[in-house]
């Protein structure tokens, strides 16, 4: 019998990690807690954060997107190429779309073909930059206008406006997965797509739903990122994919589809940020820096699956 307190460290363990790592943070790096470091974790791991809320619900259908990273490159280099014509918000737009469409094709082939949804969004990946790279001419595309680059310097109450987007997608997320059917569809595919299917959920519909959701996010990302660069770059996301992968797997998401929550994803989110401003301020060796971040993340995932597997035991 499981007594309360390992109740509480099994469903929240996460969560209960990132504050014990905040707090060492705190109390061994002086710098941590300035208004600049902060600063920059709030905004680097909310854009990732917001990918990652878009990661989850395809993990939770037993699939996985490796195209967001592609993604947020083609969103920047259509919101920059298209700001002179449209202005800078119907060019948001759009580029928010452009991530959306990227998804759609994603959902289209992994439900009616049989190539696995990993090779699938692998092809993406590749054809997504390469169209970024492509349209841009491998160039950074300037979009200088002084309001949208403030945009993501916004703050309400000293607390940096992209971090609560961040909490809000993090809210709306938790309350569709909990609350409305297409939530419960999702976990229904995950759990057992046979089954799901016959009990007449329209599983192929539920898979491009997540899809396009996670490439509307990554559009979202790609608007934020070209916003504080002030150039839509067609490198924009290299990588993004991967922690948003590590970040879900981290909060305690399956891969085998139908377990994961949005708090898990959240204090998944947290914890690479913290861990990634404790490693460069404590002056590791560059040449270091990524050994360790891959060794302690995958830990982490080793800790959360072997969580999973005690959890599915009992």
């Amino acid at each position: 019998m499981t007594t309360p307190p390992l109740r509480a460290l099994s469903n929240y363990g996460q969560v209960i990690a990132a504050l014990l790592l905040f707090a060492a943070a705190a109390l061994t790096e002086p710098a941590f807690l300035t208004r600049f470091n902060l600063t920059g974790i709030a905004f680097q791991y909310s854009v990732i954060g917001l990918i990652a809320l878009g990661q989850l619900p395809v993990i939770l259908t037993a699939c996985i997107d490796l195209s967001q990273g592609s993604a947020i490159a083609i969103a920047a280099v259509v919101l920059a190429l298209t700001a002179p014509v449209l202005g800078l918000a119907g060019a948001s737009v759009l580029a928010i779309l452009a991530g959306g469409a990227v998804g759609a094709v994603n959902g289209l082939l992994v439900s009616f073909t049989r190539i696995p949804a990993f090779v699938v969004t692998l092809g993406t990946m590749s054809v997504g930059r390469g169209l970024a790279l492509t349209l841009s001419s491998g160039q950074p595309i300037p979009v200088r206008d002084p309001a949208f680059m403030n945009l993501v310097r916004l703050r309400f109450f000293d607390v940096p406006g992209t971090f609560l987007v961040f909490l809000f997608g993090a809210g709306l997320l938790a309350l569709l997965l909990a609350q409305w059917p297409v939530g419960r569809a999702v976990y229904a595919v995950g759990g057992h797509e046979e089954n799901a299917r016959l009990t007449g959920l329209n599983v192929p519909k539920v898979k491009i739903l997540v899809y396009v959701l996670s490439g509307l996010t990554a559009g979202l990302a790609g608007v934020l990122l070209t916003s504080r660069l002030g150039t839509g770059h067609p490198l924009s996301g290299t990588g993004y994919e991967l922690i948003s992968i590590s970040a879900v797997i981290i909060g305690g998401a399956s891969l085998f589809g139908g377990i994961g929550r949005v708090s898990g994803v959240v204090a998944g989110v947290l914890l690479l940020g913290i861990l990634d401003s404790m490693i460069n301020l404590s002056g590791t060796s560059p040449y270091l820096q990524g050994t360790i971040k891959g060794v302690v993340v995958l830990a982490a995932l080793a800790f959360s699956q072997w969580n999973l597997s005690r959890a599915a035991a009992r």
